[in-house]
C-alpha cells in the first residue's frame, strides 16, 4: 500500500493514492481570505473587459467571468429571508 500523498488540489479536494476525494471542510475552516482575493482578481479582469465588442473572444471571457462572479457571490452572500 502506498502512503497518502495528502496533496491539496484546488479548493476542497485532496489527492490520495491517485483517487480524487472531496475534502470535508467546515465553513469556519474555508479559506475565505484567499477566495475573496481571487474574486477581486476576477472582478478586476471583468472590469477591463466590460466594453468589449459583441461576438469577440473578450465578450466570451467576460460572460464566463460574470457567471463565475455571480456563482461565488451566491455562495458567499446567500440571500436572507426577511421575516
Amino acid at each position: 500500500m502506498q502512503p497518502s500523498l495528502g496533496l491539496k488540489v484546488g479548493l476542497g479536494a485532496t489527492a490520495e493514492n491517485k483517487l480524487m476525494r472531496p475534502a470535508i471542510m467546515s465553513s469556519l475552516s474555508f479559506p475565505w481570505d484567499e477566495a475573496d482575493a481571487m474574486m477581486s482578481l476576477l472582478v478586476s479582469r471583468a472590469a477591463t473587459l466590460v466594453n468589449c465588442g459583441p461576438g469577440s473572444r473578450d465578450e466570451r471571457e467576460f460572460d464566463q467571468l460574470v457567471t463565475a462572479i455571480e456563482a461565488y457571490d451566491a455562495k458567499r452572500r446567500p440571500p436572507r429571508l426577511l421575516c
